[in-house]
């Protein structure tokens, strides 16, 4: 439970807050919402290619294991 907690509370920070620090430290509204999008992006791809190795292969333990 507290893994989700946590897990809930970065999504929150980075799809909402992380704009607005770099926003804070100098980069162009412009700027900072696109690195939102390309970490949003690059999160959507990744878990799609984890879901394909994971379909692929018999023993989850190792591809689990570097995600956590």
């Amino acid at each position: 439970m507290i893994f989700f907690g946590f897990q809930s509370a970065m999504f929150y920070f980075f799809l909402t807050w992380l704009a607005a620090i770099h926003t804070y430290h100098g980069f162009s509204a412009v700027t900072a919402g696109l690195g939102v999008g390309i970490y949003q992006a690059t999160g959507i791809a990744a878990m799609l290619l984890i879901s394909r190795i994971l379909q692929r292969t018999r023993d989850h333990r190792l591809v689990v294991g570097s995600r956590a």
